[in-house]
């Protein structure tokens, strides 16, 4: 009785297997097109661009990175830097990153930099490509722009801040671009996370150069992007080809194949198109059949990629004095006049010679300064220079310029607590910290001794031989 139950078990196990024989070889799986790129997942080398060690670029990929003289964009607030880029052997990193920034294979592409906005473009040369078929570039990319750092844990910048991270897809046929993508901030492409950017075309030659460009205008903590497992496949021929002449408002003579939310059709000429339309233009009506894959549209949604820095109300009065003089003759060769002067003042609040100043506490950042003062952030960088190096890297205690004179230009919304504005004593004057200074050297560069500057400077009594670097200082006017 036991044998003849496996048994039965054995030959309806075999009949499973040869059912499933049978209809793998009628219906067949179909193989995922070939890579068109070469050295996609980054496992074959790199070599150091144009012999710079921090430059480590994947064989058979080129580089660029705008120079730091290059003009700064709107909401720049420093000059362009060069990032560093390493080819990252998962060997050498953490047990928690091994899994999050490796994609395919054991190496990974890393571009970082910290408190400089980076512009960079990676491109492949591509050779042997079908004439008038379809190909799909898939970019995986990880924005990792961490704005400060709390206990270990990265704090990353808030989506809405779009021109911290900006994304596109550029392809270029004979020297010129062919087909670009609008850049996608990080309100689409989002940081701490991998997002795919996919792009369709259809090449008119033989050899292109697709290219991924990446540009974060903002000097964060931490300006990293991860890159790896690039796919460029041939999808095939278009799938239907229509019958008629082409519309009469077709904005582009040459083919293309353009995702988009709904499904749209391509289609290859029997005839090579010269890139001028026919001349016939009969309405061209019909139903495309190709199924939507999924992939994003091209286009970037309407609105905004940089925040809008509103500028504020300027302090300084504008006075128009209204002259009304009476003359009253004493003599022929005296003459005493009277003035009656009427000004007009504008904006209503009354300046002071104060600046408005702010005390950094502890957990602050410059964002949450601008938020909870309601000064836009690039102002408050214009007004404090020494921070546009480094926007990140402020103290508790440190003070900061909210503007050079007046009352505050805001008013605390409902349930909100600002920190009283210090009042600095008059004939003094604000020193910033620099690499090398103790508070005995500023004494004496002021003429004044540091007993004086620890009785303006309330915060030092309990650290005396303790300041850092970019720390705002009360001293003696010189």
């Amino acid at each position: 009785m036991f044998y003849k139950k496996n048994l039965t078990t054995f030959l309806g196990a075999l009949a499973l297997l040869l059912v499933f024989g049978q209809w793998a070889h009628t219906h067949p799986i179909a193989a995922q097109a070939p890579n068109v790129l070469l050295n996609p997942s980054f496992e074959e080398g790199y070599f150091n661009h144009n012999n710079i060690n921090e430059l480590a670029i994947p064989k058979f990929w080129n580089w660029w990175n705008a120079p730091d003289t290059d003009p700064r964009l709107p909401d720049q607030v420093a000059n362009w830097g060069r990032p560093e880029t390493v080819v990252w052997n998962k060997n050498q990193a953490p047990e928690s990153e091994k899994t999050l920034f490796f994609r395919n294979g054991d190496f990974t592409f890393k571009v970082f930099g910290a408190w400089r906005p980076i512009w960079f473009k990676l491109n492949q040369q591509v050779n042997n490509l079908a004439v008038g078929e379809v190909y799909r570039l898939s970019i995986p990319v990880f924005p990792d722009l961490v704005e400060r750092y709390e206990s270990g844990r990265k704090i990353y910048v808030n989506a809405a801040s779009v021109s911290a991270g900006e994304h596109r897809i550029n392809i270029y046929q004979n020297g010129s671009l062919f087909k670009q993508t609008n850049f996608q901030g990080i309100d689409i492409v989002r940081v701490g996370q991998w997002n795919v950017l996919t792009v369709d075309f259809i090449p008119t030659t033989t050899t292109v150069t697709v290219e991924l460009e990446v540009r974060g205008r903002w000097a964060l903590q931490n300006n990293g992007w991860f890159i790896d497992d690039l796919r460029m496949e041939k999808l095939g021929a278009p799938s239907q080809t229509p019958t008629g002449t082409l519309p009469t408002n077709t904005a582009t003579p040459t083919p293309t194949f353009t995702p988009s939310q709904s499904p749209t059709m391509t289609f290859t000429p029997s005839q090579t198109n010269t890139g001028t339309p026919p001349t016939a233009t009969p309405t061209l009506t019909f139903t495309p059949s190709l199924t939507n894959t999924g992939t994003p549209p091209t286009a970037t949604p309407t609105g905004s990629l940089s925040p809008t820095v509103t500028q504020t109300a300027s302090l300084t009065p504008s006075v128009t004095p209204s002259i009304t003089p009476s003359f009253t003759a004493v003599s022929s060769a005296t003459i005493t006049p009277t003035l009656t002067l009427t000004p007009s003042l504008t904006p209503t609040v009354i300046p002071t010679a104060t600046p408005w100043i702010y005390v950094v506490q502890r957990g602050d950042s410059l964002v949450g300064i601008s938020r909870k003062t309601g000064v836009p952030y690039f102002t408050i960088l214009a007004l404090n220079p020494h921070l546009q190096s480094n926007p990140n890297r402020i103290y508790s205690g440190n003070l900061i310029v909210l503007s050079q004179g007046g009352t505050s230009p805001v008013t605390p919304q409902p349930n909100q607590t600002l920190t009283p504005t210090p009042q600095i004593p008059t004939n003094t004057t604000i020193y910033i910290v620099q690499r090398g200074d103790w508070l005995k050297k500023i004494a004496r560069a002021y003429n004044t001794t540091w007993e004086t500057l620890m009785a303006l400077n309330p915060k030092l009594k309990s650290r005396p031989n303790l300041l850092f670097v970019g720390e705002q200082l009360i001293v003696p006017v010189r």
